[in-house]
């Protein structure tokens, strides 16, 4: 059984500053929520029981994403793959039988090259296009409206309030030039000079 959600609360869009979005839940520390790159709308619990394979009441602080899964549940029922899908994913089946408890480094990306509005009433949006990438404690936001980035330390600041792009230019720029590797490698889309709305 796998128990997990493709987005974080529906909430934390005041302390956001957005006004008219839906206050269910509560993302705090965290800042923002579903449908936005902050890590209220991106961090998300996930919970594994595979009875004989996972230890119950084990933790596993490795950082996943939902593309892990195709790999991991082929793999779990040892179904080979075929050698022509794209995978994105890694198979995450040792890290729930506790064989390790680290994949190799990489990077995880967020793309969202879309307006989601969080009010008709007001004209606002929870998010605008944009992208994110997290690479072990450092995570960049790129916003293609405006082409500003921000980058936040998740260790010190997970509710990424402190933005260290201009501190730490050097970095900011290898994080940028990662996602538009990343956006050329799978041909992502991108928005259109006049967005429909």
């Amino acid at each position: 059984m796998i128990f997990t959600s493709d987005n974080g609360g529906l909430g934390g869009y005041r302390d956001a500053g957005l006004e008219g979005g839906a206050e269910v839940t509560s993302n705090a520390p965290l800042r923002g929520g579903k449908g936005m790159l902050e890590e209220g709308g991106i961090r998300v619990p996930l919970l594994v029981s595979w009875p004989g394979h996972t230890a119950p009441g084990s933790l596993c602080p490795e950082l996943v994403t939902t593309v892990d899964f195709y790999p991991s549940l082929l793999a779990a029922a040892g179904v080979p793959l075929d050698g022509t899908s794209l995978l994105d994913g890694l198979d995450l089946t040792p890290l729930w039988r506790g064989t390790v408890n680290r994949l190799a480094a990489r990077d995880l990306v967020w793309h969202m090259p879309v307006y989601l509005e969080c009010s008709a009433e007001l004209g606002t949006w929870r998010c605008t296009p944009s992208a994110a990438i997290r690479r072990g404690r450092w995570k960049l936001i790129e916003r293609f409206e405006t082409g500003a980035a921000e980058l936040y330390d998740l260790v010190e600041d997970p509710g990424e309030a402190t933005d260290l792009a201009e501190k730490r230019q050097d970095l900011t720029r290898e994080l940028r030039s990662a996602l538009e590797r990343w956006r050329s490698e799978t041909q992502a889309a991108m928005p259109r000079e006049e967005p429909l709305r």
